[in-house]
């Protein structure tokens, strides 16, 4: 009888696909097959192959835009942010609100995400002007810089709107669901049950960043912009800004000490504000021309695919589903130290991407739920109303039938696995005094305060600014040169 069942299920899925040779362990996701890819500083092999690949799609030019950011080149950088951008904004122009993100998607009768145009999340939207506003301080073009911080302000109050306006339809839509199955059995609450089902999968995956980091909270933002008003002359605005960064950490040591010094240059010594933080015996250390130092660590998650099953009454679908692989980095910070040893500054974490885009995920996975649940209920009526053409629904046959359209689905279904790779998991920030008389190392840290690592710092001064701007990215125990 299993024998028989089995080669139905195969005739079945055949029929229905044609001769393609199958995999039916790999497509249905009973082993893992995918290799764990390990990252590394040569970047030039992956960054020639993308730009050779003949593609105009906001995904190709962001990672584009990372890749050239990582080598230091920072004016092609900000071509490829400014391809990226106008892609964005000729979905925005077209009143196109992304369909990955609205009922419609939820309602769409196909199950294969990558026929979708990639339009990127607000989160990814607003990262594009605070990585131009990087690219111009490294330019030496403050004015430029100070128009993409702007730009990542308004960016941020919009994505931050339609994201509520977003999860807010999706809520209402799961409520229907929910209260639709109360009225039936336990066995046909499809929703209800492939929701603890894939949840209990992803449960590892939320459990592992930050739950209070949510995507348009980004200390990272106002830590920039505080940077280019101090090279504008604006410590006023400086000032607010890094109070808006050192709210969400307020145990960041550097924050504590950029929020006195921009106090002192905006209001005085003499002034409320300077003399509340001398009282909570924060050192006046910063002085006006010191070492900026921009920490990228490890890669941003990597978004997969995986096969879940959905619940329709006793039995159940197999279909796809996003999750994410989080690059786990064995750094936990970063400290320079002089030419006598001395440690002079300790970085802090100013943007958790890691965090950004898990719970951002995490949002939205009760609508991927609902769509799948409603996408395959009607291919499993499709497929019930073949058997009973076949034979007056003979179980067999039904059960062939049903494993048949499974297999069909398992092998169809395609999750949509774009995303910007090129994104760090953290971004750290680190600020000190130069002294032109003493040699500077970086020295990589671990959750268990051991050196993992080291290399010489190099810094290099940045013309007409105040500050030395450097970039550093670490993969691994490396750091990039």
């Amino acid at each position: 009888m299993k024998k028989l069942k089995y080669s139905l299920l195969c005739g079945v899925a055949i029929a229905l696909l044609g001769c393609k040779e199958m995999n039916i362990t790999k497509e249905l996701g009973f082993k893992n097959s995918n290799k764990e890819i390990k990252e590394s500083c040569n970047v030039e092999q992956r960054y020639k192959t993308l730009i050779k690949k003949d593609e105009d799609s906001l995904n190709r030019y962001l990672n584009l835009a990372g890749f050239a950011y990582q080598e230091r080149d920072y004016q092609k950088s900000n071509e490829y942010f400014d391809k990226a951008i106008a892609k964005y904004r000729f979905f925005e122009n077209k009143g196109v609100i992304s369909a990955s993100r609205t009922l419609s998607y939820i309602t769409a009768s196909f199950l294969n995400d990558t026929f979708l145009d990639y339009e990127g999340d607000g989160y990814e939207k607003i990262m594009m002007h605070n990585y131009k506003a990087i690219n111009y301080l490294m330019l030496n073009d403050k004015e430029a810089a100070r128009v993409e911080i702007r730009n990542s302000y308004k960016k941020q109050m919009e994505e931050k709107q339609k994201f509520s306006k977003e999860i807010e339809e999706y809520k209402k839509e799961e409520n229907k669901q929910v209260e639709t199955e109360k009225k039936l059995p336990r066995k046909k609450r499809r929703y209800r049950r492939s929701k603890e089902s894939i949840y209990k999968k992803l449960k590892p995956l939320f459990s592992g960043v930050n739950s209070a980091h949510m995507p348009y909270q980004n200390p990272f933002a106002y830590y920039i912009s505080a940077l280019v008003y101090e090279e504008n002359n604006e410590f006023d605005d400086a000032y607010i800004d890094i109070k808006k960064a050192s709210n969400f950490y307020p145990d960041s040591q550097i924050l504590k000490e950029k929020l006195l010094y921009y106090a002192k240059k905006a209001f005085g010594t003499n002034s409320d504000e300077y003399r509340a933080l001398v009282s909570k015996n924060i050192k006046d250390n910063l002085k006006d021309k010191r070492a900026e130092l921009f920490i990228n660590i490890a890669s941003s998650p990597k978004k997969e695919q995986m096969k879940v099953p959905i619940y329709i009454g006793s039995a159940m679908q197999f279909t796809s589903f996003p999750t994410f692989k989080l690059d786990k980095s064995s750094v936990d910070y970063i400290v320079v130290k002089d030419s006598k040893g001395l440690v002079i500054a300790q970085s802090s974490i100013l943007s958790d991407i890691d965090a950004i885009v898990i719970n951002l995920f995490k949002e939205r996975v009760p609508g991927i739920i609902l769509r799948q649940v409603i996408n395959v209920g009607s291919k499993t009526v499709a497929s019930e109303s073949i058997s009973n053409k076949l034979d007056n629904g003979n179980v067999l046959v039904s059960t062939a039938v049903g494993l048949g359209m499974s297999l069909v689905n398992a092998v169809t279904s395609k999750a949509d696995i774009r995303t910007w790779n090129t994104l760090p998991s953290k971004i750290h920030a680190l600020s000190f005094n130069i002294d032109k008389n003493q040699k500077y190392t970086l020295h990589l840290i671990n959750k268990n305060g051991s050196e993992i690592g080291k290399q010489p710092l190099i810094l290099n001064k940045n013309k007409n600014l105040k500050n030395s701007y450097s970039i550093i990215t670490i993969k691994g125990k490396e750091i990039c040169k």
